[in-house]
């Protein structure tokens, strides 16, 4: 018997679901889902990108601020065994070329103080740029 004449159903025309070891795209075109893999992929390349650039910033302030830190403290021990502000002065134009340096001295103290912006290089976090700022005090040694 056909299955058109049966009695009691009636005749939808073939099946659509695909076999077993169909392709994903069949069962894709099954589900009505055709497309969704191309648009999830270019919503998420540039989600994964923006990510991967403020990872990379913040790596960046890390070090940066550990690298102030270090310089800080040396120009503080370099000041307090009386080195000239202006050697100081050029030794920190030279290893930290972007950095503000203040010195300030008070009668058994001195204090070194680095800073430096850092600036994320996406126009749409721009708002997220900050100065790092590190500070060192050490008393003046007897001379």
């Amino acid at each position: 018997m056909d299955r058109a004449n049966r009695p009691g159903r009636r005749y939808a025309g073939p099946a659509i679901t695909p076999d077993v070891g169909a392709s994903p795209r069949a069962h894709a075109q099954v589900r009505g889902e055709s497309g969704f893999a191309v648009l999830e992929t270019a919503l998420a390349i540039p989600v994964l990108v923006a990510v991967t650039v403020l990872l990379l910033v913040a790596i960046n302030a890390g070090m940066l601020g550990l690298q102030l830190t270090d310089r800080a403290h040396d120009f503080a021990r370099a000041l307090a065994r009386g080195a000239p502000t202006a050697e100081i002065q050029q030794r920190a134009a030279r290893e930290l070329p972007d950095a503000m340096l203040t010195l300030d001295r008070g009668d058994a103290w001195v204090s070194v103080t680095l800073a430096q912006q850092i600036a994320v290089p996406i126009p749409a976090f721009d708002s997220l740029s900050m100065t790092l700022e590190r500070t060192a005090t050490t008393a003046l040694e007897l001379q």
